[in-house]
C-alpha cells in the first residue's frame, strides 16, 4: 500500500514538475518577445518652458476609444502659449489624422484626459504631436557703426513642436463592461531627467491640422475651436484663393506700346 502511495507521489511530480517548469519558461519567453515602440511615454518632456507627461492610456475594444492622460505644467512663468495638441495620427502613417475630444481630469490640477475616437482595432501605436509657440522678442532700439538709428522692433516668437507614442502593447485594453478598479489619479510626479524637444522633429511633422483641437487650462482663455480652423476649411480657402488668382489674366499692353 505504501510502495502505491509513493509510485503516485512520484509520477505526480514527475508529471506536474516539467510542466510547472514549461508554463513558467514559456511566459517568460512569450513576454520578452513583445516588443513596445511607444516613444516618450511616461517620460517627462519640455517644449518650451512646460513639462509634458502622458500617463494611463487605455483601449476600450467597445467604443474603439484610446483614452490617455496628458499632465502638463509650467517649468517656470513663461509667455510660451501652453502646449495644444497639433495632430494624432495612427500608425506610420502621417497623412491620416484621427478626431479627438479633450476634458478636464477631474482628480488632477495639471490633468487633461485626451479620448481618441474611431481607433482601429488593429492598430499598433498612436503618435500624438504638440505644438507650443516661443514668446515674442522685444528688440530695443539701437544704432549702427555709422550712428544711424535702428529702430526697435518685435520678433515673433518661432512654433516648437514635439510628439509622443503610445504603443497598444502599453495600454490597458478594457470594454464596457471592465469594472473601474483602480483608484483616480490624484497626484503626477515629473521626472528629474527631462528630455528637451523642439523643432529638431520637424521632418516628422504632418502638413496638416486635426479637426479638433484641446482646451486651454486657462479658464479665461477662448476655445480652441473659437481661435482654430479645421484643416479642412484651411485647405478650402487655400484653394480658393489659388483658384480665383489663376483666373486673373495678364493684362494686354499691346495698346500702350510706344510707336515710333
Amino acid at each position: 500500500m505504501i510502495k502505491r502511495k509513493n509510485t503516485a507521489y512520484i509520477a505526480f511530480l514527475v508529471i506536474v514538475i516539467p510542466l510547472t517548469i514549461f508554463f513558467f519558461c514559456s511566459k517568460l519567453i512569450f513576454e520578452k518577445g513583445i516588443t513596445s515602440n511607444s516613444e516618450y511615454y511616461k517620460s517627462t518632456i519640455q517644449l518650451n518652458d512646460y513639462l509634458i507627461k502622458l500617463d494611463n492610456a487605455s483601449y476600450n475594444t467597445d467604443t474603439n476609444e484610446l483614452r490617455v492622460t496628458a499632465f502638463i505644467k509650467a517649468n517656470i512663468e513663461t509667455a510660451a502659449t501652453f502646449p495644444e495638441i497639433y495632430s494624432v495620427s495612427p500608425n506610420y502613417d502621417l497623412e491620416s489624422f484621427l478626431t479627438f475630444r479633450t476634458e478636464r481630469n477631474q482628480y488632477n490640477e495639471y490633468g487633461i484626459d485626451i479620448i481618441i475616437e474611431n481607433v482601429d482595432a488593429e492598430f499598433q501605436y498612436i503618435r500624438i504631436f504638440y505644438q507650443s509657440k516661443s514668446p515674442d522678442v522685444e528688440i530695443p532700439e539701437s544704432y549702427d557703426e555709422f550712428g544711424n538709428q535702428i529702430p526697435a522692433s518685435v520678433e515673433e516668437g518661432e512654433m516648437q513642436y514635439c510628439y509622443i507614442i503610445i504603443d497598444k502593447v502599453d495600454c490597458e485594453i478594457i470594454d464596457n463592461a471592465t469594472p473601474q478598479t483602480e483608484p483616480p489619479v490624484t497626484s503626477v510626479v515629473f521626472d528629474e531627467d527631462v528630455v528637451e524637444m523642439g523643432d529638431n522633429i520637424m521632418n516628422d511633422m504632418p502638413e496638416t491640422y486635426t479637426t479638433t483641437a484641446p482646451i486651454a487650462m486657462d479658464d479665461d482663455a477662448p476655445k480652441a475651436d473659437d481661435k482654430k480652423e479645421s484643416s479642412t476649411t484651411k485647405a478650402t480657402k487655400k484653394q480658393t484663393k489659388k483658384t480665383d488668382n489663376s483666373d486673373d489674366e495678364p493684362q494686354d499692353t499691346s495698346a500702350y506700346e510706344t510707336e515710333y
